[in-house]
């Protein structure tokens, strides 16, 4: 039975249900136009067809130290300030360059604690002194640092920048961990994150080039926690018969974390500065189709366009 077109408000997204079934199967095109990305981004689990919030840090205790991960799939960048700034008069700077973590590198990491103050008693740690700015996922900018940790918990304090660019009062934060469960936390909901998770997210991206200064760029990313591959499936047909996975060119994440985000090898979303586009983001390739591998679902994305922040992609999902 075919069904009517709807337009549904969810999470900060449109979603436009098309009405043409897809032969063969119960699957349906969907198409979503996503929100202005200057403004807020989008992150999308495309099972559910539905906009869900994710986490900006993760804290872990263990045999590897008492980690500080930042949430890189998701966007999230950190600056630390500069050495001896007190927290409570700590402001963001008016030049700034912002760090992610790399697959070689952590942009926090351990570089919060002051490897002196271990206590061997509770296996406690205290930390250096360190501020850093942070830029979350739903483009938050707060300052913070992290106080101390043990091997169930970690202490820390923060504040949000409001627009006028002074701070909201200073909150102090406990999260509990363990080796086996690191704890995932965002400012706007605290440890307590949805089990439903993302695999595409649509932002806006901080882009620093050295001796020019900071920009943001719209990106794809991709949540490698949940999608293990993907494959460009060139002039393939969203409604027509999907082919054997065998058949498709799988490329996992092993040498690039996001190689379909601005920048990327592959990028999806590219600048073009030249004539006649002048100073625009367009779709690359329009015509080219997106698998993702969900283990065992196979989905398929189509970017079919991108003007002043608003991004236009079809989906097929079984």
């Amino acid at each position: 039975m075919m069904k009517k077109a709807s337009i549904l408000l969810l999470t900060g997204l449109w979603l436009v249900q098309c009405t043409s079934p897809v032969p063969d199967s119960p699957s349906t095109v969907e198409q979503f136009i996503s929100p202005d990305l200057n403004q807020e981004p989008t992150f999308l689990n495309l099972k559910e067809g539905i906009s869900v919030p994710t986490w900006d840090l993760k804290f872990s205790a263990g045999n590897q130290g008492y980690l500080v991960d930042l949430n890189e799939q998701a966007g999230t960048v950190v600056c630390p300030a500069d050495s001896g700034v007190d927290f409570a008069t700590a402001a963001f700077p008016g030049t700034i360059s912002f760090q992610t973590d790399t697959m070689d590198q952590l942009a926090i990491g351990e570089r919060w604690l002051l490897p002196t103050s271990y206590n061997p008693m509770d296996h406690s740690i205290q930390g250096r002194g360190q501020v850093y700015f942070l830029r979350c996922a739903d483009y938050r900018r707060l300052k913070l640092e992290v106080l101390r940790a043990t091997p169930t918990e970690f202490q820390f304090r923060w504040a949000e920048e409001q627009e006028d660019h002074t701070f909201l009062p200073e909150q102090a934060e406990t999260v509990s961990c363990t080796a086996d469960a690191p704890a995932r936390w965002s400012p706007s909901l605290g440890s307590a994150l949805s089990d439903v998770d993302w695999h595409l997210g649509l932002v806006s991206k901080p882009i620093t080039v050295p001796n020019v200064g900071t920009f943001y760029m719209p990106s794809v990313q991709i949540n490698t926690e949940t999608v293990s591959r993907y494959a460009l499936w060139e002039g393939g047909d969203l409604e027509g018969d999907l082919p054997a996975a065998s058949t498709f060119t799988w490329q996992d994440f092993r040498g690039e974390t996001q190689p379909l985000g601005y920048g990327g090898s592959q990028a999806l979303l590219v600048y073009h500065p030249e004539p006649p586009y002048n100073h625009k983001v367009i779709v690359e390739h329009p015509e080219q189709i997106l698998v993702l591998d969900l283990n065992p679902d196979l989905l398929l994305v189509q970017f079919l366009d991108y003007d002043s922040g608003v991004a236009v992609i079809q989906l097929r999902r079984p």
